[in-house]
């Protein structure tokens, strides 16, 4: 079961059927979406299948998604997945909604979920793979304390470019 989590102003808690809405103004969001492999929602149609493959995956524990909840309201999504047993690693995805960014929202997300994933769940290695034009992204990380690995080029699955990922990773102490 996944847990819901607490910060000063923001609930991470499971993605629940009833956010179709707020997850396809999210998902549907251009500026919340052009530094990611995936292809815009185009209707709720879309999103609520990718919602339905969501819940199925984290159920069947393939990965931990949470709602970036504010006051009711889900604003963004964070997951920590590629979870390796040999490396003791995984790696953060998250996605924010325009109107939300720049205020501090995703930093404080993050620094809740490397508490979790580092104490609850044990995890040693954390890391964050983001398009080096994501400014604000590769701002925010070295101030939580990931340090910059290298920089990867990957051929997109969804959208046909070549995307330019900086590799950051965030140790237990």
């Amino acid at each position: 079961m996944l847990p819901t989590l607490k910060t000063d102003r923001l609930t991470l808690r499971p993605i629940k059927i009833s956010d179709l809405d707020d997850l396809f103004l999210l998902r549907s969001d251009e500026c919340a979406s052009n530094f990611v492999d995936a292809i815009i929602d185009a209707n709720k149609d879309e999103t609520f299948l990718q919602l339905i493959s969501a819940l199925k995956d984290v159920e069947e524990g393939k990965y931990w998604k949470w709602a970036i909840d504010l006051d009711g309201l889900l604003i963004g999504t964070i997951a920590l997945w590629n979870h390796n047993l040999v490396d003791d690693s995984a790696e953060f995805g998250y996605r924010l909604r325009s109107p939300y960014r720049g205020k501090g929202y995703m930093s404080e997300s993050l620094k809740r979920l490397l508490e979790y994933g580092h104490g609850d769940l044990n995890i040693k290695n954390i890391y964050v793979y983001t398009e080096m034009s994501n400014l604000k992204s590769n701002k925010i990380l070295p101030k939580l304390g990931f340090i910059y690995q290298k920089t990867v080029d990957e051929e997109g699955q969804n959208i046909k470019q070549i995307f330019h990922y900086n590799v950051y990773l965030h140790q237990d102490k």
